[in-house]
């Protein structure tokens, strides 16, 4: 068989074990993988029979330890040594690259079909790791099987369960109980699955947040990150990378977890928020309309400076002309860290009220406002330009 047909074999072995995989037929996948093996030794040989020259000892001292590194790489994922494998796979690319740098095609050729061999073996050794049947090692079938179950419950339901937070049998960015996604067992699911580290550490655990509309569905901090990024990358969060990994719809695709919520929400203080905000607002609006822009100040500017130092005139210009005085944070007190803040190049802005408390409940009742560049640290209004800052 020649090397085209055999890398073509392997190729096709490695989706059939995907597909096998996706529909919950791992023992049948792995061997697909036991024949992708002996299909990579038979590349290497191909390969390195239809080189019309010799390698050079150098060489094929590379391509002996290239192929230990395979076989190491092979091992360790199918055992306890998976934190070797990034070392091994870093080891072995090198010497491939070596190799390619070789000015004969045919040795360009022979790299390339290495990696081509590793790359298969690497991918679906990580695939039967991880992606195995439910209640086993992989948080992956785990999660989805709770979203296959909040699917069957929405449409019964027209709506997810809905969560406090970022809620957990153990969390530190929500609620903690057993039942933390009420609703599904028994019904849907027979248990609630635990994150197969079986750990009461809030940073190990399986989180879940609804507000009936859309969800999250997150294993957190996750020892496997990496392997599931390469294998299932539409389960990783770009803003985030490996922090966590999981399921969302659109609507919630921007929420994250954080410890920072810091209080029980306040209608009083949520409700004068809102109508300081209407007051600026308009008052920003005005001010432009007469001056073409709005007031500029460098960065975030509030009542009271990083420094300490009052500022009075924290949105420049408004004052008496616009509005009669500039409102203050119904908390009150001299941290910077908690006031209304106000940062505008001119052109956009945004006003703010930094850390301010219940922002889980705001960010529930209306996301909208949530900063998008600091989540649960503000909530506010920007215009579109300043919707980064």
């Amino acid at each position: 068989m020649n090397t085209d047909l055999l890398l073509n074999a392997c190729e096709a072995r490695a989706q059939s074990a995907i597909a096998l995989l996706r529909r919950g037929r791992p023992e049948d996948a792995r061997l697909l993988v036991d024949a992708l093996s002996r299909d990579v030794r038979q590349v290497l040989e191909a390969l390195a029979r239809e080189a019309p020259k010799p390698l050079d000892a150098r060489s094929e001292r590379r391509l002996a330890e290239a192929v230990q590194a395979i076989d190491d790489a092979a091992q360790a994922l199918g055992g306890d040594g998976q934190d070797e494998v990034p070392l091994m796979l870093r080891r072995s690319l090198r010497q491939l690259r070596a190799l390619g740098r070789r000015r004969k095609p045919s040795r360009r050729r022979l790299a390339a079909g290495i990696v081509l061999a590793l790359a298969g073996v690497v991918l679906l050794g990580a695939l039967l790791r991880y992606l195995a049947a439910p209640g086993g090692e992989s948080p992956v079938a785990d999660l989805t099987a709770i979203k296959d179950a909040l699917a069957k419950y929405h449409a019964d339901h027209g709506a997810y369960p809905e969560s406090e937070a970022f809620d957990g049998l153990y969390s530190k960015f929500g609620a903690s109980k057993a039942d933390w996604i009420p609703g599904l067992v028994p019904e849907y699911l027979p248990g609630l699955p635990r994150d197969p580290r079986r750990s009461d550490d809030k940073d190990c655990q399986y989180l879940y947040m609804s507000d009936g509309r859309d969800y999250k569905l997150v294993s957190y901090s996750p020892p496997d990150c990496q392997a599931v990024a390469a294998i299932r990358p539409d389960l990783i969060d770009p803003a985030v990378k490996c922090a966590y990994y999981g399921y969302w719809t659109p609507g919630a695709a921007a929420w994250r977890p954080t410890e920072h919520d810091p209080g029980d929400f306040r209608e009083d203080f949520f409700t004068r928020r809102l109508a300081d905000f209407a007051a600026l607002r308009g008052a920003l609006e005005r001010y432009r309309a007469e001056h073409g822009a709005y007031p500029k100040v460098g960065g975030l500017s509030g009542l009271y400076a990083a420094s300490g130092a009052l500022n009075p005139d924290w949105i420049p210009g408004l004052v008496p002309r616009y509005l009669p005085a500039l409102p203050r944070d119904p908390r009150g007190g001299s941290d910077p860290a908690r006031q209304y803040d106000y940062a505008s190049n001119g052109s956009d802005y945004k006003l703010i009220a930094h850390n301010a408390e219940g922002c889980y409940r705001v960010f529930k009742q209306h996301p909208e406002l949530i900063d998008p560049a600091r989540h649960c640290w503000a909530y506010g209004y920007w215009t579109g330009g300043g919707k980064d800052w």
